[in-house]
């Protein structure tokens, strides 16, 4: 955030084993410390000059939203570490201090004073705290309000977003939250095969690499993905470059379902999972 003085951040898969959801849709560590930023440094909310490297392998950013106050601290040293921070530009009472660590989720750590002009900020080994407080004393949360259109019939609603709402940051995901396919074609049996079969696979499947290959299997797993191919097909649907639910995938063809794929670049990837 500080180095690069980007304002977004764009992750393509939110449910992968490295992704902010696990596998089985749970929230990931990776999750939790986006949460650290996302759950509180909200849609309107500007960056404002910190520190940033304040002691070796700590790393600091700080927001403004109106009279809130965020401040972010990374600490990448495996030991607990502690930094003071001082406020300027008014008086902050106490800090809200919330810690993601290797045992803790978005964990409320209670409060931190004032003493002095000044905070304490004890910080867990390999850890991201986030401390949230309000110039005067008292965060402020928005309030979602309504709004009618002049001159117009039909009432315009809007939303404000609170702090503990869900992050309003533009993403792109390849996940069951990003583009819907539907699976119309019913195949009959002999249609929509592919010829030689190559192999025959099981999931967990994973391929990457360029080629052209017909699979043959009984078992998709939960959902099916790809991309960078020419070409990918179920039983002859296309669902090339998709992430297809298992809810989806088109009717077996003699108890099995042939996967074409045809891909140049060495990059492409096809998995069933």
């Amino acid at each position: 955030m500080v180095e690069a003085q980007f304002n977004a951040y764009v992750t393509w898969y939110i449910r992968r084993s490295y992704g902010m959801l696990t596998e089985n849709g749970a929230v990931s560590k990776r999750g939790y410390a986006m949460a650290q930023y996302a759950k509180f440094v909200r849609p309107g909310s500007v960056r404002v000059d910190a520190t940033k490297n304040p002691a070796t392998n700590v790393y600091v950013s700080a927001y403004k939203s109106g009279q809130n106050v965020v401040v972010v601290v990374v600490n990448r040293n495996t030991s607990a570490q502690s930094v003071s921070l001082a406020i300027n530009g008014g008086t902050v009472q106490s800090l809200t201090k919330y810690t993601t660590s290797g045992s803790k989720s978005v964990a409320n750590d209670g409060t931190v004073s004032n003493s002095n002009g000044s905070f304490t900020l004890n910080l867990d080994g390999s850890s991201v705290t986030t401390f949230v407080g309000a110039i005067g004393g008292t965060v402020i949360t928005p309030t979602p309000t309504r709004t009618n259109t002049p001159n117009s019939p039909t009432p315009t609603p809007t939303r404000t977003n609170t702090p503990n709402g869900p992050t309003a940051t533009p993403t792109r995901t390849l996940t069951p939250g990003g583009p819907t396919l539907t699976l119309t074609p019913t195949p009959t049996a002999g249609s929509g095969t592919c010829s030689p079969v190559t192999s025959t696979i099981t999931a967990p499947f994973s391929f990457d690499g360029a080629g052209t290959f017909c699979w043959q299997t009984t078992n998709l797993g939960s959902y099916i993905n790809s991309w960078n191919t020419n070409s990918v097909t179920v039983n002859g649907v296309n669902v090339s470059n998709l992430y297809v639910a298992s809810g989806s995938y088109p009717a077996k063809i003699n108890g099995n379902w042939y996967v074409s794929y045809s891909s140049s670049v060495a990059w492409g990837h096809f998995e069933a999972k």
